[in-house]
C-alpha cells in the first residue's frame, strides 16, 4: 500500500512540474502575440491585428458578430473610422 502511495505522489509531481512547463511556454506565446496586438492595435495596422487571426475566426461584439478574417478586417476598418479615439491594450494580470 505504501509503495502504491509513493507512486501516485510521484505521479501527481511529475504531471504537475510537466503542467507547470507547458503553461510557462504558453504564457511566453500570449505575451508575444499581445505585444504584436498592442503595437498593431495602437498603429491601427489591421493585416497585422489579422494575422492573429485564423481563417475562420468569430469575433462577437455589441455591433454583431464577425465570422472569418475578411469580416474581422471590415469591422476594424469601421471601428478605427467611427471611433479614432478607441484603445485597446492586452496586458498581464500578473507577472
Amino acid at each position: 500500500m505504501r509503495k502504491k502511495l509513493i507512486f501516485v505522489a510521484l505521479v501527481i509531481a511529475a504531471t504537475h512540474t510537466q503542467a507547470q512547463t507547458n503553461v510557462s511556454k504558453y504564457e511566453d506565446e500570449v505575451r508575444k502575440r499581445s505585444a504584436i496586438w498592442n503595437t498593431a492595435f495602437a498603429q491601427r495596422d489591421i493585416p497585422v491585428l489579422t494575422s492573429l487571426f485564423s481563417e475562420d475566426a468569430q469575433m462577437a461584439s455589441a455591433g454583431g458578430k464577425f465570422n472569418n478574417r475578411a469580416e474581422c478586417v471590415q469591422l476594424f476598418e469601421a471601428l478605427f473610422k467611427r471611433r479614432p479615439d478607441i484603445t485597446w491594450l492586452n496586458k498581464p494580470a500578473k507577472n
